[in-house]
């Protein structure tokens, strides 16, 4: 028996891995390698947002040389997750200095920006400037379970796989060929019967073939020696009853050497059968290589612990920035409260805690919201086609009612939304689950078509036509490449995971428009051309079980 060390199943496997774990130790480092600078940057991009909050309030305390309130100020900025330290240089007033602010290290990076204090004229002064710092060490403990997961899961699915590919190399080939090699080696041309074999494969493969022709090459060797022994036996009956016809004996034997000789030509043919079939397990060989390519192409798949560190980052970034500004308003009504106490409250002092508290409860208030719609987004995945009212509503007035409700989340950006449905459609629908499909589209306009364009237009109109009503969402946006195209309906697909993107938008708004619309959607782009989503629906839509009446 051939050593396992030797066999061709273990060196087809020792190759197939030694290849795999090359390839599985560059594609995970490199995502590694891709989540820890995307983590980086998104730390960037909060740095940049607390430039955006803590501005003016930066520049009215350098302005009022409030060194105390600034000093405080940059403690409950520091306290914040994604910030080291707090440094602020501003002329007249102390240095502050709060936390890890070395800029001489290489694992400490900074974002720093002007102070400018807006004067009453118009005008604007540069009072000084802040630095905020983060480290690399934040960096990887917003990143570290990310990592975890994504080695737990490289190890797994090697072990799976190396333990799958030597089951079944153990058992489709190995085993077989065993079988095969001691049933050619240990012929017993006596006991022919014997020799037949089973390889026990299933359906008719390459080793199915191989079989057969063994055990058809055996019968062809029984029945030549059947008639060898038959030949032999009728060549000596004829030798003891025609002794004396020499002549008819010796044609009697040259017809047996001429049967001899056919039943060799019938052993050649049997040999190249034989060869035949070799060349048919070389050829199952080179067929097992294929699969191989295809099962580590397989392996490139997205694991589902990238989802869920997106998932967590989303949640984390809203909860802390409110966190933050919640601290900060409390230290802010606190030093309301002390100069109250004091009996040296000035107007000036309570006019500025007015309108920080405003533009922090804005900033608390958006944070909450955010991770509740992403909460809520979630939980919207399977749609409960019982739980709507019906109702008879007017299309156009639906549709301006949804976008008023999503104009104050981006009243400040020059986009446009013009809206084209005439005023006569009715529908005996479902108001609220419509509504959702509208918000979910609009936003999803606003979101990633319009991204990065400073204007935009989205127009919306309908149609009714036998019956059907057709809504079309046509922006002017960014659009999407066909690759893009192809899996904005699957669930938890986004472009922008880890940046604000959950991936459930269009899915929720295809699962309503199908499911209880009773209609479907369709979407069409190409990069820079825009984006445009029709959505197809039965003006009076399909009854739900248990449903009465129209309302």
């Amino acid at each position: 028996m051939i050593p396992m060390r030797n066999s061709i199943a273990t060196r087809l496997l020792a190759i197939t891995f030694s290849i795999y774990f090359v390839v599985a130790v560059v594609v995970t480092l490199g995502h590694m390698k891709f989540e820890y600078d995307q983590a980086k940057q998104n730390i960037i991009a909060d740095l940049k947002v607390f430039h955006n909050t803590f501005q003016p309030i930066l520049s009215q305390m350098v302005w009022s040389i409030n060194r105390d309130a600034l000093h405080k100020t940059a403690e409950g900025i520091a306290e914040a997750p994604t910030i080291a330290g707090v440094r602020i240089i501003a002329n007249g007033i102390d240095e502050v200095a709060v936390g890890t602010i070395l800029d001489d290290r290489r694992d400490v990076f900074s974002y720093e920006f002007p102070i400018i204090y807006k004067t009453g004229d118009g005008g604007e002064q540069v009072l000084g400037k802040a630095i905020f710092y983060s480290s690399n060490a934040i960096v990887f403990q917003r990143v570290k379970y990310g990592f975890a997961v994504i080695i737990i899961n490289a190890i797994i699915k090697t072990v799976a796989l190396w333990m799958i590919f030597y089951w079944l190399s153990y058992r489709i080939l190995r085993r077989p060929l065993v079988k095969l090699t001691e049933a050619v080696r240990d012929i017993d041309f006596i006991h022919l019967e014997q020799a037949r074999i089973a390889l026990g494969t299933q359906g008719r493969d390459e080793l199915k073939v191989l079989e057969e022709a063994f055990n058809g090459m055996i019968a062809k060797l029984l029945t030549a020696r059947d008639e060898l022994r038959e030949a032999n036996h009728t060549l000596e009956r004829k030798v003891e009853e025609r002794t004396e016809q020499l002549k008819e004996s010796l044609e009697e034997e040259q017809a047996a050497t001429y049967e001899l000789e056919e039943q060799g030509k019938a052993l050649d043919q049997t040999n190249m059968e034989l060869e035949e079939s070799n060349r048919t397990l070389r050829l199952a060989l080179a067929d097992l290589h294929a699969a191989q390519g295809q099962l580590i192409q397989s392996e490139k798949m997205a694991s589902l612990g990238q989802l869920v560190a997106g998932i967590a980052h989303e949640l984390n970034t809203p909860i802390g920035n409110a966190l933050v500004t919640a601290t900060i308003l409390e230290s802010a009504a606190r030093d309301l409260q002390g100069a109250y106490q004091r009996g040296d409250l000035r107007k000036s002092s309570l006019s500025f805690y007015v309108e920080n508290t405003i533009s922090m409860a804005e900033l608390v208030t958006r944070s909450c919201s955010r991770a509740a719609d992403l909460i809520a987004s979630f939980k919207q995945v399977s749609v409960d086609q019982t739980s709507e009212k019906r109702r008879v509503f007017n299309l156009r007035e639906l549709i301006e009612d949804n976008v008023a409700a999503l104009r104050p989340g981006f009243r400040h950006a020059p986009w446009v939304i013009t809206i084209d449905v005439p005023s006569d459609i009715r529908c005996d629908s479902y108001p609220g689950p419509l509504g959702q499909v509208i918000a979910n589209l609009v936003q999803n306009a606003l979101l990633h078509g319009f991204e990065g364009r400073e204007t935009g237009t989205l127009t919306i109109s309908g149609t009714l036509r036998d019956g059907m009503v057709e809504i079309v969402f046509n922006d002017d946006g960014k659009g999407m490449s066909s690759e893009v195209l192809a899996h904005i309906f699957e669930p938890f697909y986004t472009t922008r995971l880890g940046q604000g993107g959950s991936g459930l938008g269009l899915s929720i708004a295809l699962n309503i428009v199908t499911g209880i619309l009773g209609g479907s959607v369709l979407a069409s782009s190409e990069p820079d051309r825009g984006t445009c989503i029709v959505v197809t629906m039965a003006a009076i839509a399909p009854r739900q079980a248990g449903e009465g009446g129209m309302q």
